[in-house]
């Protein structure tokens, strides 16, 4: 990831940014620090000093990107120091303040962690230079609670292709995406460096109970070939043939608890994760038998794709309508976002003061307590209907059946 700098007087139109790759690395292993100053052009390089532990090339290698947006011209330009890992242990990169275009920048320093190697560093088996573990953001989860699963196929010394064979999530109580790839990054294990490939899957759970993660891995091997006498084929494929392994992981156990009945508040649909509420109702000043437009807003984290508008309990001074959704705003996860609701009410006479407080509840798996939500309540200036107005709030019949005409206005109003 890169270290963005940091301003010494407010904001510049050039940002400067400052990175080590990789972060990881075995004795004697080449590695490279870049500056990336980004909107301006030419400038001097930034200075790199010399830690222990890491030889560092004092000449850096210059790039300039130019592109074109919109009619508008950005300039990106880089700075790249060449080093390599002399000394096992843990060593700083440190750059001093850089000051550009009048700005000063700063940076954060960035630790290198070299590897020792060892004298005999043949691996004992298949397992020493390639396996997966897997692991979750949390391994106790409440139902409609969504969660993270995070597949790491560790590797060294070998070249992996890019199609990997993942599946066999749970087929009941758990619902899962496809895994979806993060970038690589490097890590050391028992002495020994790896190169790591990521892969997360946003899981929800869909009801309570102990559930058994397992994933199959097939991982793409690149083997080299060592035939003597290469064909046409070798050449143009560099003589390389990939090769399917299968490799092994240890299953994770997911509780999922039930949602608990003590706290649950009266106004409670369902939903599980933090959320807003935001209500706006309009107009509020009006006739007796107008519409008044009630929008609500929910938006947050959690399973609010299942998430439906607030039940609305205003007595018999109001005509209800059924809401309807109005706009749906989700992330590709489906875990984030915002759902707005509109729903009609009609105030049935001038002694109408007000529309009562609306509340939306939810369960917050993070304090595993109910929150309420509660916006309102909102004066109301209701005259008396004039003309066709008060023909839209006749009483239903005794069957339950509102007149022809009373449903004919009420969707003449709706509209």
């Amino acid at each position: 990831a890169c270290c963005v700098a940091l301003t010494a007087f407010g904001a510049s139109a050039v940002t400067v940014s400052f990175d080590a790759r990789p972060r990881i690395l075995n004795e004697g292993e080449p590695g490279e620090a870049v500056f990336t100053l980004s909107g301006i052009g030419s400038a001097p390089a930034p200075q790199l000093p010399q830690p222990d532990g890491l030889r560092i090339q004092p000449i850096p290698s210059r790039g300039l990107n130019t592109s074109w947006v919109n009619g508008k011209t950005s300039r990106t330009l880089t700075y790249t120091y060449s080093f390599r890992a002399e000394q096992p242990g843990k060593h700083q990169l440190a750059p001093p303040p850089y000051t550009v275009d009048g700005e000063t920048h700063r940076f954060t320093p960035i630790t290198v962690e070299v590897v020792a190697r060892s004298e005999d560093d043949s691996p004992a088996s298949m397992e020493d230079v390639l396996f997966a573990r897997l692991t979750t953001d949390r391994d106790r989860v409440y139902i409609q609670e969504a969660f993270e699963i995070v597949l790491s196929v560790y590797s060294r010394g070998l070249t992996l292709g890019q199609n990997f064979g993942l599946g066999g999530l749970p087929d009941s109580g758990l619902d899962g995406q496809d895994f979806h790839q993060l970038p690589a990054t490097r890590a050391s294990v028992t002495g020994a460096v790896y190169d790591v490939r990521h892969f997360r899957s946003r899981v929800r759970a869909l009801t309570a109970g102990t559930f058994t993660v397992q994933p199959t891995v097939t991982v793409p091997v690149v083997v080299k070939q060592q035939n003597r006498r290469r064909s046409i084929f070798d050449m143009m494929w560099d003589g390389s043939r990939t090769r399917a392994a299968e490799v092994q992981v240890e299953p994770l156990a997911v509780e999922v608890l039930p949602l608990p009945q003590d706290g649950r508040p009266p106004t409670f649909s369902g939903a599980v994760g933090s959320f807003t509420f935001e209500v706006e109702a309009k107009p509020l000043k009006l006739q007796a038998g107008e519409p008044l437009t009630i929008t609500m807003q929910v938006s947050g984290r959690g399973n609010l794709d299942s998430v439906s508008a607030p039940a609305l309990d205003l007595g018999a001074a109001f005509k209800t309508y059924d809401p309807r959704l109005l706009s749906k705003e989700m992330n590709d996860s489906q875990t984030l976002g915002r759902k707005v609701f509109e729903q009609v009410v009609i105030p049935r006479s001038e002694e109408v003061t007000e529309l009562p407080p609306l509340a939306f509840s939810f369960f917050d798996p993070a304090g595993e307590t109910y929150r309420t939500l509660q916006q309102g309540p909102f004066a109301l200036e209701v005259t008396p209907s004039t003309g066709q107005v008060s023909r839209v709030v006749e009483p239903v019949t005794e069957t339950g059946t509102p007149p022809e005409d009373v449903v004919r206005r009420d969707i003449v109003y709706l509209k």
